[in-house]
């Protein structure tokens, strides 16, 4: 007669913990005191500051390579995909010259896939290929990608890539509009910009004049398609 035990397993739910018993900072000693202002405080463990996270880490490309080989195979990246979108009608409550009234209201919801992940050595690999893409196409150090996009797996690999290649980026918010936009194109003179294809439109009308954009990358994983016509309109604005 044998006998077996079940074993049951939950799902790890990590909580949010404290790690080391305070006090965290602390006043810096020998400086005097300002009217008006209150001392400084600093890291207990770090009075005097580091101008370096640790030996070797100068950049945050740095930071990228020291990860990949510290912790390789581990989840390093997770994103997830737009499966489609659902609309829905309802009805709500508006006040309208005194008088309340029902109004037909939109709701957009998004089904989105499950979690998709990278490692960091496929981030670092991505991080890599993106840079030796950017370098391909003519850019070179110093040269600065603008960034107009929501913050994305993609948007963060453009950033990463850049900076692998010693290239300053531009952020821009994705909500801004085509005056601001225009303005940081000619304060920052970016040479190439990453964009979502809805966000063309804005870049377009923000173009005019402006020569030194030269390349235009755009991300094709959400559900808006650049169309042959919008990439003719590019070409027209001396865009390659």
């Amino acid at each position: 007669m044998s006998s077996q035990t079940e074993i049951k397993t939950k799902a790890t739910i990590f909580s949010p913990r404290m790690s080391r018993k305070p006090p965290f900072t602390a006043e810096v000693q020998g400086i005097p005191q300002v009217s008006g202002e209150t001392i400084p405080r600093r890291n207990v463990q770090y009075p005097d500051l580091l101008s370096h996270p640790e030996l070797g880490i100068e950049t945050v490309f740095d930071v990228i390579q020291r990860s990949s080989r510290r912790f390789g195979n581990a989840r390093a990246l997770g994103s997830r995909k737009l499966i489609k979108k659902h609309e829905e009608t309802k009805k709500i409550k508006k006040i309208i010259n005194g008088q309340t009234q029902e109004l037909d209201k939109v709701w957009t919801y998004f089904e989105m896939s499950g979690y998709e992940y990278l490692s960091f050595k496929e981030y670092e690999a991505t991080v890599l290929s993106v840079g030796a893409g950017l370098r391909k196409l003519g850019l070179i150090k110093d040269d600065r990608v603008h960034l107009f996009a929501t913050t994305s797996a993609h948007w963060l690999s453009i950033a990463h890539g850049s900076m692998s290649q010693s290239m300053p980026i531009v952020t821009a918010y994705d909500t801004l509009g085509v005056e601001g936009l225009r303005h940081s194109l000619i304060q920052t003179k970016a040479k190439a910009i990453f964009l979502e294809p809805q966000l063309l439109k804005t870049l377009l009308e923000s173009l005019e004049d402006l020569k030194h954009i030269k390349y235009v990358i755009y991300n094709t994983d959400g559900d808006t398609e650049l169309s042959l016509s919008s990439i003719k309109e590019l070409k027209k604005a001396t865009v390659t």
